[in-house]
């Protein structure tokens, strides 16, 4: 399946897990509470792809969804690996504590190869929670 590595981080709110963390990287998200907030999004690059069909290659792009916005990188023509080193921000504002937690990002693999680029298919896709 597709790899696609991402970096993500949400206004700089990381915090370090309790003490005694055997990593000193591991890092999990800081709870998310009804704010203000600016969500960085890095798409570096996607490799390994499978392709659709019988074709060999594809034109790849990403789409990086957070709550109902959108943004797509630009198409990586005919490769079954692709550096994208784009980097996206959403700003949102969550009025409830449940709110900021269930709001969802979504990023996902397409190609573009099929009408020109008019007709998108998803290759693999990626959502998880902010909160």
């Amino acid at each position: 399946p597709a790899t696609p590595r991402v970096g993500m981080s949400i206004f700089g709110r990381w915090g370090a897990r309790e003490a005694g963390a055997v990593d000193p990287f591991d890092v999990t998200p800081a709870p998310l509470k009804a704010d203000k907030y600016l969500i960085y999004v890095n798409v570096i690059e996607a490799k390994d792809m499978l392709t659709v069909g019988d074709q060999n290659v594809l034109d790849a792009v990403v789409e990086v969804e957070v709550g109902s916005m959108r943004r797509t990188t630009r198409v990586q023509p005919q490769s079954t690996f692709a550096i994208f080193n784009e980097r996206y921000h959403f700003r949102k504002e969550f009025e409830t504590d449940d709110e900021a937690r269930n709001d969802m990002v979504t990023i996902s693999l397409l190609d573009a190869t099929g009408l020109g680029g008019l007709r998108k298919v998803t290759v693999g896709s990626f959502a998880a929670n902010l909160g």
